[in-house]
């Protein structure tokens, strides 16, 4: 369940247009393995999903590809990490703040998904 608002937390109105960054691992479960989508299509798609899923449409974006980054954690993982960049309005501001406090997509214990927002302006 959703939360009302915290002190600190970001002033979100429905049609408010930011500007986000997050940096993120997009995946796609397949026969219960989690694979990383490596085409940048495939990560918009991704991405899409996720801001509708959080209460946001996206109206534009760029995609940078981050690199692997590998854990200590035993056994050790590899993950796809992808920096986005670009600009959203905000459609539902509880499930938007609940994605800025809970974090988006997987690998969160990993240090992916802060979504970020900044006004634009």
């Amino acid at each position: 369940h959703c939360e009302g608002p915290k002190a600190g937390d970001p002033q979100l109105l429905a049609g408010q247009q930011l500007a986000f960054q997050l940096r993120a691992n997009p995946t796609v479960k397949r026969g219960g393995k989690r694979l990383g989508l490596l085409v940048e299509s495939e990560q918009r798609t991704w991405l899409k999903r996720k801001l509708t899923a959080a209460g946001a449409e996206l109206l534009g974006c760029q995609i940078r590809d981050g690199g692997l980054q590998h854990s200590r954690r035993k056994p050790a993982q590899t993950h796809l990490a992808v920096l986005f960049t670009g600009q959203l309005q905000v459609g539902d501001p509880i499930l938007l703040l609940a994605a800025v406090r809970g974090g988006v997509g997987p690998a969160k214990g990993y240090g992916f998904g802060m979504l970020s927002l900044t006004p634009i302006g």
